[in-house]
This record gives C-alpha cells, structure tokens and sequence, in this order.
C-alpha cells in the first residue's frame, strides 16, 4: 500500500465552535473522509453540492454550510513510519 511506505496519513474533520474548532473525527484519511460527508450531508450541504465541498474542505479550504451557517474543515497529518535499527533488534 502506497499510505503505508510514506507514513500513516491521519486527518481530523473539525467544526467550529465559536472562535474555536472542535475536532468530531480523527483516523485515516479513508475514515475521515467517509466522516467529513456524513457530517456535511446532515448539516445542509445538498447530494448535488457534496463532491465539491468535500474536495475544498480536503484543500484547506473552510467549508460553510448556508443554511446554517456551520463551518467545517479538514486538517491532514502524515505520522513517520517507525523505523527500526539493527542495535534495537538484537544485532551485534
């Protein structure tokens, strides 16, 4: 799997709370995607407009639902592989 040679990605699907942004999901890009349409869908964006948003939340972009006024983005992690010396297993 190409993920796994380059690191664990990891994202967190974050909406905000006043000034502040509360983090509703957190795992593997797969996951928090599946996440991010499932909380735009039930917080207005419509079935036509979903793909789109989706996309800009996962540029960075500030996704903000109209009809509500909520706002949801996307922030990305790629957590390095864990490596593993010879001294740490056991070689001499």
């Amino acid at each position: 799997m190409h993920e796994a040679a380059n690191g664990m990605h990891e994202a967190q699907t974050r909406e905000t709370n006043r000034d502040d942004w509360r983090t509703l999901h957190t795992g593997t890009r797969e996951s928090a995607a599946r996440a991010l349409r499932t909380d735009l869908l039930h917080a207005g964006i419509t079935e036509a407009d979903l793909s789109r948003r989706v996309t800009e939340a996962w540029a960075g972009s500030v996704v903000t639902v109209a009809s509500t006024g909520r706002q949801f983005r996307v922030t990305r992690t790629v957590a390095a592989a864990p490596t593993v010396s010879l001294s740490d297993r056991g070689a001499s």
